[in-house]
């Protein structure tokens, strides 16, 4: 069962055509057949595309899926990233983004700060993506058979200390109805386990924009 810990847009005429951020590195602890993930989603109807990182289990995703295509051969999606932020220790980012050319409706997945074109999702794929995206939401996600659930972000039950953040994604835009890059707006929090997975948003920091989750292995 999937447990999240979120900032979402809220229901209204939304039209997103791309969102992005800078997530923060980790390695939370899981056991087989469970996964915790650090992602945002984008959404039509029951079209939904999703970029991040994920440890443990893993399902249908980049070129395991039918229907991306790739166009950088150089730029490899199913790679462990090599850096681990730790607390006290150096934080690594990876910057992503998701971005519908607004000529022929194909999203494209765009990596680093450099915005690198790693390759798209096909317009004629989708029905709801068809179009721009109704709903976004940025933060962490964990799943696992019934039992206990694994830790999401660092593992923290804190969200943030004097000097440092926990898990996160800076700098959270969205591409509007224009395709201009604009800071997230019409947004709420929202965690599904509030006694186990944290979430907070704040505003005008040093990352811009920014989302806090964490939480630790949860055994009730």
């Amino acid at each position: 069962m999937a447990q999240v810990a979120i900032v979402r847009t809220k229901p209204g005429p939304n039209k997103f055509n791309g969102a992005g951020a800078a997530l923060s590195i980790h390695n939370p602890l899981v056991s087989e057949a469970q996964y915790s993930e650090s992602r945002f989603v984008l959404q039509n109807g029951n079209d939904a595309i999703r970029a991040g990182w994920r440890a443990g289990q893993s399902h249908c995703f980049n070129t395991r899926c039918p229907g991306f295509v790739v166009v950088r051969s150089d730029e490899f999606l199913d790679f462990a990233y090599p850096d681990i932020s730790r607390p006290g220790g150096p934080v690594y980012e990876a910057p992503l983004f998701l971005d519908r050319d607004l000529v022929n409706g194909n999203w494209w997945l765009l990596v680093g700060s450099d915005n690198i074109e790693v390759g798209f999702w096909p317009n004629r794929i989708f029905s709801g993506l068809a179009d721009s995206a109704s709903y976004v939401e940025w933060g962490g996600q964990v799943s696992g058979p019934p039992g206990p659930s694994p830790q999401m972000g660092t593992g923290s039950n804190r969200l943030q200390e004097s000097t440092r953040y926990d898990a996160y994604q800076g700098n959270i835009a969205v591409l509007n109805e224009k395709g201009q890059t604009v800071d997230a707006y019409n947004t709420e929090t929202f965690t599904d386990k509030p006694t186990v997975y944290g979430v907070e948003e704040v505003k005008h920091t040093k990352l811009g924009h920014i989302v806090l989750f964490t939480g630790p292995a949860s055994y009730n």
